[in-house]
C-alpha cells in the first residue's frame, strides 16, 4: 500500500525551522492544519515521530479509518507548553480491524505548527489471525512501570514519587507525569504495561484544584 496525496500542509523542508526537522535527512512534512492520508488498500500498522508537538498549546489527535466508516480516535500523549523541538514516536496497530485511512487534527490549527517524518505502514501480510481477542488488563496488568493515585484510576510515572497531591506538578516529571488532573484531561487511556501519565478507569478529583490525591 502507498500513501495518497497529502492534503494541506507544505510542501517538505529542509531543517531546521522553529523546533522542527527531520528524522531522516533532509526533508520532512511540516503543516499547522489538519490532514489525512488514504491508502490504496487496507492496512493494520501506522507509525510516525512527530517533531516539536506540544511546545505551545495545540493537542494532536490520530483516526484510524475503517473502509466501513467507523474509526478509532486516541489523543495521542504528548506534552502541552513543552520545550520546542521535542520528539515522539507513535504507532497503532489493529489486527482485527484494518483501516484504510488516517486523519491528524491539530486543536490549536494555524496557531501551533507540527512536523512529521518517517512514515511507516504494514498489513498483515497474508498471515491468519486466529487469536481470540483478550480481556481487558486490570490495573494490575497496567501501571507496571508506573504508580497510581490512591484511587487507581490514574498511572503516574513513577520518578513522580508519588501520583497527585499538592504540589504534584514540582515532582520530577512534572504536572505531565505527575499530577492527576493534568493526566486526566489528556484522556490518554493505559494500554500496555510500560504506559505512563495515563488513565486506569474514571477520574473523579476530591478538590477542583491541582492539589488532587
Amino acid at each position: 500500500p502507498t500513501p495518497g496525496p497529502r492534503p494541506g500542509g507544505d510542501p517538505p523542508q529542509a531543517p531546521p525551522l522553529n523546533g522542527q526537522y527531520a528524522i531522516s535527512p533532509v526533508t520532512y512534512f511540516s503543516t499547522d492544519d489538519d490532514f489525512a492520508i488514504e491508502f490504496s488498500e487496507n492496512i493494520t500498522s501506522f507509525g510516525f515521530y512527530g517533531v516539536d508537538i506540544g511546545d505551545v498549546q495545540g493537542i494532536l489527535t490520530f483516526t484510524a479509518v475503517r473502509t466501513d466508516g467507523t474509526s478509532c480516535s486516541i489523543p495521542i500523549p504528548h506534552e502541552v507548553d513543552g520545550p520546542s523541538g521535542g520528539v515522539l514516536y507513535f504507532a497503532y496497530i489493529d489486527l482485527v480491524e484494518p483501516f484504510i485511512r488516517v486523519n491528524f487534527t491539530n486543536s490549536e490549527g494555524m496557531r501551533d505548527r507540527f512536523a512529521f517524518d518517517d512514515f511507516t505502514i504494514a498489513d498483515r501480510g497474508g498471515m491468519p489471525f486466529t487469536g481470540e481477542p483478550s480481556g481487558a488488563p486490570t490495573v494490575f496488568e497496567l501501571c507496571v512501570e508506573g504508580i497510581t493515585n490512591a484511587d487507581e484510576t490514574v498511572c503516574c510515572d513513577a520518578g513522580c514519587g508519588v501520583c497527585g497531591g499538592c504540589k504534584c506538578d514540582l515532582n520530577p516529571g512534572g504536572a505531565a507525569l505527575c499530577c492527576p488532573g493534568t493526566i486526566a484531561a489528556t484522556g490518554f487511556e493505559c494500554m500496555m504495561a510500560t504506559d505512563v501519565a495515563c488513565l486506569l478507569g474514571e477520574y473523579l478529583p476530591i478538590v477542583d484544584t491541582e492539589c488532587y490525591w
